[in-house]
């Protein structure tokens, strides 16, 4: 039996925004007769008084730009530069595309029935008490569970629809037809209603994940798709577009695929994505694990664990960097067979670190 834990914010909360007010100064034009009050301001008749007249501003075809150009302000457009004077690109964007902060997440359980319920599919929302207790509650104890059924499957949540709150993205085999299918529940507010499920490939995966991201920086996003087929010896990425009846297919221009460096491998694949610049794009890392050999008490002999970095999509998922996980500790070098990524904000800069943690080996016995 395979237990799999995600978390991510699916129920509509009302959520922090960021805007931005802008005060407008527009000057007055001086007092004149009836008729000079409306024109005044334009033609600078006596009708319309001295200081109308006189500051042209009101009653203009750009009343805002004559007023600042009046209060002497200048409005010439500069290049946004940063604290050393160097330009910034064009899609910088401090705060990335997303207009929604302080999102509360929900935890979303697939492969186990909790208490008194049936179904192996929950998600659960935390209600703290005032003594401080807490309790879990189900939200959607009627969500479709028959994807969770495969051997095979993987969930995630991402905002695919842009409303600043995350659905759930579900993937799963089809040992029926071979193929990866996937589909999406919608958000809290939209009663979590299933889309039409979408054949990606056809495949017979030994092991799946996936990842969500705003690749393209368009506040909406983007799912990611990798399968592990052992058989084959290798693992295949692929970056889905969404079509307006809200299916999805393979971008093919987009598909990465890593082949194990030794035969009768087994792989897996760790992925996470965040802001590692300051554009509109997020960014993608992930973590190829390979083992391999035969060690004591069944446990691998070996294995290899490399990261790689990919820039966003308007980049072309440009591979950015790319290393196998290795630490020097008190002089001594340690090699990771096995590892696993985390992207977050760790310094508060507004943009995130990659976070690595890694065996240096396999253990070879169970203790107490």
């Amino acid at each position: 039996m395979k237990i799999r834990l995600y978390l991510f914010s699916i129920s509509r909360l009302r959520l922090a925004t960021v805007s931005l007010i802008a005060l407008l100064l527009v000057a007055c034009g001086g007092g004149g007769g009836e008729t000079g009050g409306t024109t005044g301001g334009t033609t600078g008749d006596t009708t319309g008084g001295t200081s109308g007249g006189t500051s042209g501003i009101t009653g203009g075809t750009d009343d805002v730009q004559a007023s600042l150009d009046a209060l002497n302000v200048d409005t010439t457009q500069t290049p946004r530069v940063n604290s050393s004077g160097d330009a910034l690109p064009e899609d910088y964007t401090p705060l990335g595309s997303s207009e929604t902060l302080l999102k509360r997440s929900e935890l979303f359980v697939a492969g186990i029935a909790r208490k008194d319920e049936t179904s192996p599919v929950s998600l659960l929302k935390y209600v703290p008490a005032t003594d401080g207790s807490g309790r879990m509650t189900n939200l959607a104890p009627n969500l479709d569970n028959t994807w969770a059924q495969s051997e095979v499957h993987a969930a995630i949540g991402g905002d695919v629809d842009g409303d600043g709150f995350d659905e759930v993205v579900v993937a799963w085999h089809d040992s029926t037809n071979m193929a990866i299918n996937l589909k999406v529940f919608q958000d809290a507010a939209e009663s979590y209603v299933e889309t039409s499920e979408s054949i990606i490939t056809t495949a017979d995966p030994d092991w799946m994940a996936l990842a969500t991201g705003d690749f393209n920086g368009d506040g909406t996003d983007q799912i990611a798709v990798a399968i592990v087929d052992d058989t084959a010896g290798n693992v295949t990425l692929y970056f889905l577009s969404a079509s307006s009846s809200g299916t999805y297919a393979v971008e093919n221009s987009s598909i990465k695929t890593w082949d194990a460096a030794v035969a009768n491998s087994r792989l897996g694949i760790e992925m996470s994505t965040g802001r590692l610049d300051r554009d509109t794009g997020e960014e993608l890392v992930v973590v190829i694990n390979e083992s391999f050999g035969q060690g004591r008490n069944s446990s691998p002999g070996d294995g290899i664990s490399t990261y790689y970095i990919y820039d966003d999509q308007n980049a072309g998922y440009a591979q950015l960097a790319s290393e196998r996980i290795a630490a020097l500790i008190d002089n001594s070098s340690y090699l990771g067979v096995v590892g696993t990524v985390a992207l977050g904000d760790v310094d508060g800069d507004g943009m995130d670190e990659m976070l690595i943690a890694a065996m240096d080996s396999f253990p070879v016995e169970c203790q107490d």
